[in-house]
């Protein structure tokens, strides 16, 4: 099953199957796939590689480099206490 039969099936209508196709993605569209907002990624471009061929032209990411970014950003559920910790100190506190 290629691209073309994919193409014709449920996600054919949103061109997820194309971008995903790509290597390359517009930073627009990407924000679309994540669930964020293009401004958003644009804050964070100094972490994340992209390129550019022209000061005009799009930014474009690679998924790969997206995850990897996103990855070191990853923070376990383990290194943030939780609310029950912080009542109980504040608890012990007063």
């Amino acid at each position: 099953m290629g691209i073309r039969s994919v193409e014709k099936g449920l996600f054919a209508n949103k061109g997820i199957i194309k971008m995903i196709a790509r290597e390359y993605i517009k930073l627009s569209e990407l924000a679309g796939i994540v669930s964020m907002s293009p401004k958003t990624l644009k804050k964070h471009l100094d972490e994340i590689t992209h390129y550019r061929a022209t000061p005009r032209s799009p930014i474009l990411v690679r998924m790969k480099d997206f995850d990897a970014w996103m990855e070191r950003r990853r923070r376990d559920s383990q290194e943030d206490p939780d609310v029950h910790t912080i009542l109980t100190r504040i608890a012990e506190v007063v």
